[in-house]
């Protein structure tokens, strides 16, 4: 459906970031850290002439991933993970392709103890965008349940252990 894709450090799913009702593709420029919004057409595709540049500089972030609509607007939103301090910020997703005004707070504080971090959406099935993350040294697997309204419920805790065998999970 498209061909090399070596220009990019990230690629990963966002659901219907621009509102058309398709699921889309975001990437990261490795030489420059720019997003990029790939639309999808609905047909296994994307929309001719996409893959244009829609946030700028995102060198700041070690993670980059999509929950879905993690604060209950409608909209799907970004999540990234801070490379020095290692706190989550939320990117509000506007719906159109873009973010909302005075998005990327920090939302949780460091995530240092995880090696690799995730959504797969609604994971325990509340209706909330929900964060999945693994350990660095004991490789179990943590489930962080999404509020709904951009935050996280009480409890997270491991759900699964030593997903050592695995260097990529998403």
């Amino acid at each position: 459906i498209s061909n090399n894709w070596s220009a990019f450090d990230m690629i990963f799913p966002a659901g219907d970031f621009d509102g058309d009702g398709d699921p889309d593709v975001l990437a990261r420029n490795a030489s420059n850290k720019n997003l990029h919004l790939y639309k999808g057409n609905g047909s296994g595709g994307f929309v001719s002439g996409t893959g244009a540049a829609f946030s700028n500089n995102w060198s700041a972030f070690d993670r980059i991933f999509s929950p879905g609509d993690f604060d209950g607007d409608g909209d799907s939103d970004i999540l990234a993970r801070n490379a020095s301090s290692k706190d989550l910020h939320l990117y509000k997703g506007n719906g159109s392709g873009g973010f909302t005004s005075g998005t990327g707070a920090a939302i949780s504080n460091n995530w240092s103890a995880f090696d690799l971090i995730f959504s797969v959406g609604d994971f325990d099935g509340d209706g909330d965008g929900d964060v999945l993350a693994r350990n660095a040294s004991t490789k179990d697997l943590w489930l962080y349940r999404g509020n709904g309204s951009g935050g996280f419920s009480s409890g997270a805790g491991a759900i699964s252990n030593n997903w050592s065998a695995f260097d990529r999970i998403f």
